[in-house]
């Protein structure tokens, strides 16, 4: 026997005192687990003592509480060597913490118990699933995995369409922030929520321009929490979260002043949000419906939809803002999503203007076959409105359009005009002819104006003045030679 174990249990006297804890509720559910996962490694010893625990748990432990184990002991049958095996099991696979204290009362140990994991962290705990399937063989581990594991089943062609906590539910901007400035007991939906804050900062390129002004570097670390509230609430990218920081930050205590921060990030959102409702009319946003499958309605879209399908399909199913978030990442890792990109996409979604699909056509004809650096409005809205008078519905039908011009432009460029014979569209280039005039002193007939006496004097003097710095020059560089 380990002659460390057998110095444990020899420690462990029947009249010492314990408390039981938990972080968390131990249900029913655990109790399967823990009978299904954990019973063929553990023992049914060990599931005896678990039980036995989860008992004696209540919401508020105090150390007053303490019982000897003697009691224990004598209710489960065991002797003191016997609890030990079984307690150093529990402890073994996460499923019991021990703590011990000694006071004027003796020798204290604090049980915390701890929640099995759920069958399918389990099976991806390897040496839990090693220990399992060393117990009961490959056919029984098999068995166990798929009762334990239920597959979900998705068809190849579903899109995601489920909803964050933001986008359902509506909270007080204030209020939040101000839940937000104290400690908190972490939550599963807080963690949640701050990873997919993460998703939406770009850490590494807003370190790098925070290094290149004049804040301190250690800001984002010593401020993270607060930088992460401010984007999901405001949707801010790297760029404005710099400018609030610099317009936040104290010089005296050369530090970020949070509160500031927050209050600048709030006026600055509500500035954008007047600005946009001045723009753009309330109009209620339609049921969400399924997205429709690509269509071709000739041989020539079928084409297209073999050789774009993917680019097709991607702007058929996408959001909008996302598509342009992923774009431009595709295009060059350095590009960001400007506010401005921003609000003109989502003042076109909210007025409906296009299908979304050729909504993302028309980012990818700016960004990709006009080869611009980023939504210009002036522009997007001449897009837009031509190929609403066209009547384009769908990505196929806009990819049509988009080649169709194309080769539109290539047959003017090379005649001298245009190819129809009619007026140039928006899409063909427009060429800038100028007329270049030619100086006074090249054209026919050009003769120098006459100059007086005292003028040519000036000029004779002026002359004899240079030339004869320019031997004295001479002849300072050829004494050092």
């Amino acid at each position: 026997m380990n002659a460390g174990l057998t110095f444990g249990w020899k420690d462990l006297d029947a009249e010492d005192s314990y408390v039981v804890s938990a972080s968390e509720k131990i249900n029913a559910v655990d109790f399967g687990q823990l009978a299904a996962l954990y019973q063929p490694i553990i023992g049914t010893a060990a599931v005896g003592l678990y039980t036995f625990l989860a008992q004696g748990i209540v919401a508020h432990p105090q150390i007053s509480d303490r019982q000897t184990h003697k009691g224990m002991l004598k209710r489960l049958d065991f002797d003191v060597s016997a609890f030990y095996f079984a307690r150093i099991r529990l402890e073994a696979c996460g499923l019991l913490k021990t703590f011990v204290q000694e006071d004027s009362l003796g020798k204290l140990f604090i049980y915390e118990l701890l929640r099995p994991l759920s069958g399918y962290h389990f099976f991806n705990e390897d040496l839990l699933s090693t220990a399992l399937l060393e117990k009961v063989g490959n056919y029984e581990y098999q068995k166990l995995k798929e009762e334990n594991c239920p597959q979900t089943v998705v068809h190849p062609q579903a899109k995601e369409i489920t909803k964050t906590f933001l986008n359902v539910f509506s909270i007080q901007q204030d209020t939040l922030m101000q839940q937000s400035s104290g400690p908190k007991e972490p939550q599963k939906i807080k963690s949640q929520m701050v990873d997919e804050i993460e998703a939406k900062i770009d850490w590494n390129y807003l370190a790098q321009l925070v290094q290149s002004s004049h804040l301190q570097d250690d800001i984002l670390e010593k401020h993270h929490h607060n930088i992460k509230i401010v984007s999901a609430m405001y949707d801010f990218n790297e760029l404005t979260l710099l400018k609030l920081m610099q317009q936040a930050y104290d010089y005296n205590l050369e530090d970020l002043n949070d509160e500031r921060f927050r209050t600048l990030a709030k006026q600055s959102h509500d500035r954008l949000e007047v600005k946009s409702q001045e723009m753009v009319p309330s109009q209620p946003l339609a049921e969400s419906a399924p997205v429709p499958e690509l269509q071709p309605k000739n041989q020539q879209e079928a084409s297209l939809l073999r050789e774009y399908g993917e680019l097709l399909q991607s702007c058929q199913e996408s959001d909008p803002g996302d598509f342009l978030v992923d774009l431009k990442k595709t295009i060059n890792p350095n590009f960001i999503v400007t506010d401005q990109e921003q609000r003109i996409i989502s003042e076109a979604v909210q007025r409906q203007v296009m299908p979304q699909g050729v909504l993302n056509m028309v980012i990818h004809y700016m960004l990709v076959d006009r080869d611009m650096d980023s939504i210009n409005k002036v522009y997007f809205e001449k897009v837009v409105a031509s190929w609403t008078k066209h009547g384009i519905q769908t990505p196929l039908e806009a990819l049509s359009k988009i080649i169709a011009d194309n080769n539109a432009r290539k047959k003017a460029a090379q005649g001298g005009g245009n190819a129809s014979g009619q007026r140039r569209g928006f899409y063909g280039k427009r060429r800038l002819v100028q007329k270049e005039t030619l100086p006074e002193w090249a054209q026919e007939g050009y003769r120098p104006p006459k100059i007086d006496a005292a003028e040519r004097a000036r000029l004779e003097e002026k002359e004899r003045r240079l030339k004869a710095k320019l031997a004295e020059l001479a002849k300072r560089n050829q004494t050092k030679k």
